[in-house]
């Protein structure tokens, strides 16, 4: 089994393809940036992902890779963003070779706020949920409430394998248009309707998150409060990942 997190930090690096073809992307993820990035200073384990569907919200990223380190160091940081820069460059890459835009890169330091106790299952897909919660949420106790309340719900489902709140700490490349995400490990690209489509229970508790603690809780679109994404993963270490 692995654990759903190595460490409690993380490079979140996001990709906007644009109208380069996904499966092209896939495939220099895969070939090119993973095993770079599995070599940076100080890093523990990376999976590479591609959202293959938006269930809510504007989404400004149609990859993503996730890269648990030993420490957030600006050194590090800084080392995992030239890595990515390098390899943008690489002359196998679709963009290189059709001539085309490269995608837009955003490269963000994270650490967990929360996080599951036992420890969590890292699995072939995810659910990604980026957000900003409401002005005032820090005072008002948010981060408490995400490690004995929000964190422990997500984790006793059945059909989440580990749950995780991030906090972007810092950016060191681009920008991104959110404060937290939230990151669901679960079984294939279907997780979303196990955990919220099938469990009244979860959707009533995200309602409630989102009116307690969303910037607009009294919106119709449930996306003005946060994103969520189904993602599966293009690129990983061998044999590191559950179905």
């Amino acid at each position: 089994m692995t654990r759903a997190n190595p460490s409690q930090r993380m490079v979140l690096v996001t990709f906007a393809a644009g109208g380069v073809d996904a499966a092209g992307v896939d495939g220099w993820l895969r070939d090119s940036v993973t095993p770079a990035l599995a070599d940076a200073a100080g890093a523990l384990a990376g999976v590479a992902w591609r959202v293959v569907r938006i269930v809510k919200g504007p989404l400004a990223f149609s990859h993503f890779a996730t890269v648990w380190m030993a420490d957030l160091s600006p050194e590090r940081v800084r080392a995992v963003t030239a890595i990515v820069d390098e390899r943008l460059r690489d002359p196998a890459a679709p963009w290189v070779v059709s001539g085309s835009a490269a995608p837009a890169v955003a490269v963000a330091a994270a650490s967990a706020v929360a996080a599951p106790a036992d420890g969590g299952r890292r699995t072939r897909a995810c659910l990604i949920v980026p957000y900003t919660p409401r002005e005032g949420a820090d005072a008002d106790g948010y981060d408490q409430w995400l490690r004995e309340v929000d964190n422990p719900f997500f984790n006793r489902q059945s059909a989440v394998a580990g749950y995780t709140n991030w906090r972007i700490v810092n950016t060191d490349r681009g920008g991104v248009a959110f404060t937290d995400f939230d990151l669901f490990q679960v079984q294939d690209e279907h997780g979303y309707e196990r955990v919220f489509g099938e469990n009244e229970d979860a959707r009533l508790f995200a309602r409630g998150w989102r009116e307690r603690w969303g910037r607009n809780p009294d919106a119709a679109d449930a996306g003005e409060s946060s994103t969520l994404a189904v993602a599966v993963a293009v690129s990983h270490e061998p044999d590191a990942l559950e179905e």
